[in-house]
């Protein structure tokens, strides 16, 4: 797994970007708790401002197009971007956006709804979101800077822009605009028009005029119970077969696969997991090469399993988790459920060309401006051995050609000193026991930097069983591992008479949760927002229960609040966590969020429990003057400064299942003692009064009722007396008498 920051010097050489781009400006902004509370409001001012302008939408929206809109809903720093072919009704499914970050391009991949997400950008960056259409040309947005408060989102059209209703484009496509079937093979796309529990499957030989009829494809389904599904159909005359009546729950991850013979080949074609969407249907293409292609058998195995050469008629099981080699391994076949062997697992030698590596860059004043020091080392486990002739290639952060920019090599000692006139973000490029690796952005413009470069690779083999296996060809099988009493299973696939093949069983831990979040103090409350993830390491969806999966949060924690575009999946659960909804797919699931905790008397006691562990997580506390974190015994934990201020950094959290994250943070702002005692006070003020009359109205003495006659009947004879004088102007002064004696009366 690849750690996603590295936050100081001393930390591990491949943990990715540097404090500042880890952190971005969303600690700066202490506004984010109140954002936390109106991101609901704010949802539903949006719906109903929807429906009360739905007639002049589409010429609003044709106005708006490539334009930003703030959407103080989404996360400081995140920008959406949504591709649409002429409509809005027809998103464009499947495509790359590159979004250029101040010079700097990031990629991302549509959704079903046509939408591609960027999070954890800087507030204030400069970025510009371009697409390719179907003919390779280039739509793009405005150029516009990040706000410090919320994010943007966008929307690009591939064509003249019509509004109105339509169907979901393939890649930027629509009719006519399909992208060559080869291209596309084993990418599901959802098809609104398509019943839900539908897969349909085209076959093609990279040509939607040669679909051929006849050809048997499979469905191999694995289920959140471990049970496996197995179906199989012949296309038709258009190269077309139809799954239907499949699990649209989310609980089933589904497999498409076939072999195409074509002149000296046979392509080895099918899908990554599908997992199905529960009101639409799902299409696919399945293609290899044409006919008469002379290019080298395909094999999209190697997309998910990388191949290693296997003799023919032999299958190798590598086990990835198994550190003994007591595990039992055997082959399964997948129509009939039956062993076809079984094996113990032997140690292989090992193979350097599985590099871990790594680089990170610090900035050196004290360097003339367009200097990089380079440095790498490494070796076998963890060895951390000057390495010499590796070749270090600087090119430009958005460069497409890695063959561009000057090259150096690395001395005996593992050093190299380049000097490089460059005017933008830089990269380096190096090669270790023939893989390729790729450094984060880094600036030389105003002045020198320090690259150091780490690299690992295998010290000893992993273990893997080797089956002869002399099974018809195209049979779907797939190898099952028992180990510690756990079951573990492979991806399956499809036998080749010309060569053997290499699987991979993962005996890892089924799900782990792995976080990143940044904390900040908010007025009395300790504010917390982020990335949660968590990691299914089976090829079968998981399922945490019939009401779904609950992420914890702290105890005590308050306003929980999931963000655009997280909340179809996941929702909050007052007093527990984050409850996702449907089951987690195969890899994982992704959210973002956000929650806080009260202060009380300048103290944040942080309680949180781990039910499925904790990996590799990361958490960036904003500190402010007098404050103090107590970090739990079983994360390490410092203080760092940076640009953007003072940090607590917990890092790396990596805590077993069914243990807790206990911390506590004292020194934190709260209100002052008479602040407290001032309200109690009015409270109690407030509360005597009422008491007091209460008590009199019910404790007075009662007036009796013949006194209380006679005094009205005198009352109406002054009055009457009085108004006779009003109306005459005679005897002043006996009308100063009668107002006398009726003020001692109403008295």
């Amino acid at each position: 797994m690849t750690r996603r920051s590295n936050l100081g010097p001393n930390r591990g050489p491949n943990r990715g970007p540097n404090l500042e781009s880890t952190l971005g400006p969303n600690l700066g902004a202490n506004r984010m708790a109140r954002a936390l509370a109106r991101v609901m409001l704010l949802a539903a001012v949006g719906v109903a401002g929807a429906a009360l302008h739905a007639t002049p939408a589409v010429a609003q929206i044709a106005a708006a197009l490539g334009k930003p809109l703030p959407s103080p809903d989404l996360p400081v720093g995140t920008v959406t971007v949504r591709i649409v072919a002429g409509s809005a009704a027809s998103p464009v499914i499947g495509t790359d956006v590159t979004l250029v970050v101040d010079g700097t391009p990031r990629a991302a991949r549509t959704d079903s709804a046509g939408r591609a997400t960027f999070a954890g950008l800087a507030a204030g960056a400069t970025v510009i979101a371009k697409v390719l259409d179907e003919d390779k040309k280039e739509h793009a947005s405005e150029e516009f800077k990040l706000p410090d408060q919320g994010g943007s989102r966008v929307m690009i059209t591939t064509k003249d822009w019509k509004g109105g209703a339509g169907g979901a484009p393939f890649a930027g496509g629509g009719a006519g605009g399909m992208p060559n079937p080869r291209q596309i093979s084993g990418e599901a796309r959802p098809e609104p028009s398509d019943a839900a529990g539908v897969v349909t499957v085209r076959v093609a030989y990279d040509d939607l005029k040669d679909t051929p009829e006849g050809t048997p494809v499979v469905l191999v389904g694995y289920s959140a119970d471990d049970s496996a599904s197995y179906q199989v159909a012949k296309t038709d005359k258009e190269g077309r077969v139809k799954f239907s009546e499949l699990d649209r729950s989310g609980g089933t991850s589904y497999f498409a696969m076939t072999t195409l013979p074509r002149d000296g080949a046979v392509d080895r074609v099918m899908s990554l997991p599908i997992v199905l969407e529960s009101q639409v249907g799902v299409r696919m293409m399945l293609s290899g090469e044409k006919r008469d292609s002379k290019a080298p058998a395909v094999d999209d195995l190697n997309k998910a399993d990388p191949q290693v050469a296997t003799p023919a008629g032999k299958v190798r099981v590598a086990l990835e988790g198994v550190a003994d080699l007591t595990a039992e391994v055997q082959l399964i076949d997948a129509e009939t459920k039956k062993s076809l062997g079984k094996a113990s697992p032997q140690a292989s030698e090992p193979d350097p060309s599985r590099v871990r590596g790594g680089a990170q860059f610090a900035a050196d004043p004290k360097l003339p401006a367009g200097t990089l020091d380079v440095e790498v080392v490494g070796g076998p486990g963890q060895a951390t051995d000057p390495m010499k002739d590796v070749e270090i290639r600087v090119i430009a952060a958005n460069a497409k050609d890695a063959t561009s920019g000057l090259a150096s090599v690395t001395g005996t000692d593992g050093t190299v000193r380049m000097a490089l006139k460059v005017s933008g973000p830089q990269r380096a490029v190096f090669t270790v026991n023939g893989k390729q690796l790729v450094s984060q952005p880094f600036e030389l413009a105003k002045s020198g930097g320090k690259l150091m470069i780490h690299a690992q690779w295998e010290e000893a083999g992993r273990p893997q069983a080797m089956f002869d296996l002399a099974g018809p060809p195209g049979e779907v099988i797939y190898a099952e591992c028992t180990f510690k009493g756990q079951h573990y299973r492979s991806m399956p696939f499809q036998l080749l008479a010309s060569t053997g093949t290499k699987v991979t069983v993962y005996a890892f831990p089924r799900v782990l949760l792995q976080f990143q979040l940044n904390a900040f103090v908010e007025d009395e409350l300790l504010a917390a927002q982020g990335r949660f993830t968590v990691q299914n390491y089976s090829w079968a969806p998981y399922r945490g229960g019939p009401d779904g999966m609950v992420v914890p949060l702290p105890h005590s924690f308050k306003g929980g609040v999931v963000f655009d575009p997280d909340q179809n999946e996941v929702s909050v659960a007052a007093g527990e966590g984050f409850r996702i909804v449907r089951p987690i797919p195969p890899g994982g699931r992704t959210f973002h969020g956000g929650f806080s905790l009260p202060v009380e008397n300048g103290k944040v006691p942080w309680d949180l429990d781990l039910p499925i562990g904790s990996y590799e997580s990361q958490m960036d506390i904003r500190m402010v003057p007098g404050m103090s974190v107590h970090a739990p015994p079983n994360a390490p934990g410092e203080t760092r400064t940076v640009a953007q201020g003072t940090f607590y950094v917990i890092d790396p959290i990596s805590i077993a299942p069914r243990q807790k994250m206990v911390m506590s943070i004292d020194g934190m702002p709260s209100r002052p003692a008479w602040r407290k005692v001032v309200p109690a006070i009015v409270g109690i003020f407030v509360v005597g009064v009422m008491l007091a009359g209460l008590g009199f109205a019910l404790f007075r003495r009662p007036v009796r009722p013949a006194a209380n006659a006679a005094a009205e009947a005198r009352r109406q004879r002054l009055l009457d007396e009085l108004v006779a004088l009003e109306r005459d102007g005679a005897n002043p002064k006996r009308r100063e008498q009668l107002l006398d004696e009726l003020e001692d009366l109403w008295s």
